[in-house]
């Protein structure tokens, strides 16, 4: 069985691994992290962006200019400044469009003595998406033929993820045996950089330097044309000139879109960056996450089914931090990134496996949790979760229960005129008799509360209409010969039931709104009284419903007033 057993899980382990990696929406989360990681990078390693400017052509200046589309004039008096001034390699990130073609003579004649100029191409194409990524080319929009021959040009196509966000970009397309090189990686070429490493059809991820404008020195074109600009000001700089017009939906999501969109002309002045630095990042092949996926497995089913899960913890803490710091260490140092979220999942998923494979499959499991719940149940239950330990959830559960919560009323008065061991042998005597009567109806002792104590019913064992076990218990409590007062909270609702605590001590307790409530019932009952909400009281039946009086309450800390049910001195023998 043991054998069948792990065959079973390294195949279910695999199968979960796939669909992690391609099915689900840990990919989207994958990408998430990927972005926090470029985040964290400029955070502590922030770049120098000094070799870029962009030129803006904002509403400023298309209002100067008469209007959208410019007049080929300003483009010839743009390019022409910039070529006096001595920018090395200059972009224009606006197409060109053959409509308006008035000043295309002289501007051929422009970019026929300059060779340092590139133009935009537009590629249409069909993405195929599945295991492999496919691109058809389907149509290419050049710059006027007037211009191609006197001019390098690049496509300025981004292409974003599934979430909208982009992250990459091909920087060679190849169509008909053509390669359509990107906009930025022709700039960079022309200033020299050697970029032959880059493959077509592959993708490379920039490394993105922030969001929202100002990442880059920017004037507009009003103030170029003014010469509004310090001297030598464009002196062997790489210089994009773009629109910031909101209208011709130029606006892009990147990493760091939660802080701002950018425009294209400074997403292309990103990657022009990144390309110069050569620290554009790329990524695991889908092939080789999955080789990893399927290696950590492995790795993880061969040591956490042969310890013990004291021992598999320091190991899966091991491998954790091994694997993460592995991953930082490429993506930082090496601009390489592997992917990080889905194979830590992998890994506490083998983990907590073997965790259920050493309990569920051993003798110990009953044993162990007769220890653990000793302190808080009744040897009978005790007794029920050692047959049935399939029914207990030591971790995180979302459970329906009825909170019950003791206070000892004016307890500070009791002790006055009263002797240490007199008080601690009565308190001793009181606590005694209340878990009886709570064990009685199947409740669990949560803890003492100094004067008090807190309980619930329905948990680790389901337990039928535990309100009405709750409220049972609470009056027969009431009934108990003692000098104390007592005020007791009881209120039904949601919780989570689970092992809670630190990692040197962990209790089996409950939390949640439906607590909080019981508390503050407690804390507002009067000596002699039960309280108890609305969700506990109409599940009672007539008989449990007898003496209770209907109230509403503010209750510090909620907005709206609470319905809740008195019992005053409810079958209370003081």
């Amino acid at each position: 069985m043991t054998v069948l057993f792990k065959r079973v899980f390294v195949i279910v382990l695999s199968l979960i691994a796939l669909c992690l990696f391609y099915f689900t929406p840990l990919s989207y989360i994958e990408n998430k992290v990927y972005d926090c990681l470029m985040i964290l990078r400029q955070v502590f390693f922030p770049d120098n962006v000094e070799k870029i400017i962009i030129i803006i052509i904002d509403d400023h200046s298309v209002q100067e200019a008469g209007g959208w589309p410019l007049s080929r004039d300003y483009y010839h008096k743009m390019l022409n400044r910039l070529q006096e001034e001595g920018a090395a390699v200059i972009g224009l990130d606006v197409i060109l469009s053959a409509r308006f073609n008035k000043g295309d003579e002289e501007l051929a004649g422009l970019f026929a003595d300059y060779n340092n100029i590139v133009l935009p191409s537009v590629l249409e194409f069909k993405i195929t998406r599945g295991l492999s990524e496919e691109i058809e080319v389907i149509d290419i929009e050049k710059p006027p033929a007037l211009f191609n021959a006197q001019v390098e040009t690049g496509h300025i196509n981004f292409i974003p993820d599934r979430d909208g966000i982009i992250r990459s970009l091909y920087p060679l397309i190849e169509a008909e045996e053509v390669s359509y090189p990107a906009f930025t990686v022709r700039m960079a070429e022309l200033a020299g950089v050697d970029l032959s490493a880059l493959s077509k059809q592959s993708r490379i991820y920039p490394n993105f330097i922030g969001s929202g404008h100002q990442i880059f020195p920017e004037i507009s074109m009003t103030d170029l044309l003014h010469g509004n600009y310090q001297e030598d000001y464009f002196t062997d700089k790489f210089v994009l000139i773009g629109t910031h017009l909101a209208g011709l939906g130029d606006l892009y999501m990147t990493p760091f879109s939660a802080y701002g969109y950018l425009y294209g002309v400074e997403i292309h002045g990103q990657v022009l960056h990144s390309l110069l630095q050569k620290n554009y990042l790329s990524f695991m092949p889908v092939q080789g996450n999955f080789f990893i996926l399927v290696f950590l497995i492995l790795i993880s089913l061969t040591t956490f089914f042969r310890k013990k899960p004291a021992e598999s913890r320091f190991y899966f803490f091991i491998f954790i931090g091994v694997y993460l710091i592995t991953a930082l260490y490429l993506f930082y140092q090496h601009y390489f990134y592997i992917n990080i979220l889905i194979p830590l999942l992998l890994i506490s998923l083998v983990y907590a496996g073997s965790f259920l494979y050493w309990y569920l499959f051993s003798e110990r499991y009953g044993k162990e949790l007769v220890k653990l719940f000793s302190r808080y149940l009744s040897p009978a239950v005790l007794q029920e979760i050692q047959q049935n330990p399939e029914k207990v959830k030591l971790g995180g559960v979302k459970v329906n229960v009825t909170v019950l919560f003791i206070d000892i009323r004016k307890f500070t008065a009791y002790t006055e005129g009263r002797g240490s061991v007199e008080v601690v042998d009565e308190l001793n005597d009181f606590f005694s008799e209340v878990c009886d009567v709570i064990f009685q109806y199947q409740g669990t002792l949560d803890k003492y509360l100094g004067d008090g104590l807190m309980a619930f019913f329905g948990s680790p064992l389901a337990v039928p209409e535990h309100s009405t076990a709750a409220v049972r218990a609470a009056r027969e409590i009431m009934n108990l010969s003692f000098s104390f007062k007592l005020g007791i909270g009881i209120n039904t609702g949601s919780v989570i039931a689970g092992n809670i605590g630190s990692s040197k001590r962990m209790d089996y307790t409950i939390i949640g709104d439906a607590v909080n409530l019981a508390a503050r019932f407690v804390d507002i009952a009067a000596a002699g009284e039960i309280i108890i909400g609305q969700n506990s009281f109409r599940i009672l039946n007539s008989q449990e419903k007898e003496g209770f009086i209907r109230n509403e309450m503010e209750i510090r800390g909620l907005k709206e007033k609470v319905i809740i049910y008195k019992l005053l001195n409810g079958g209370h023998k003081q």
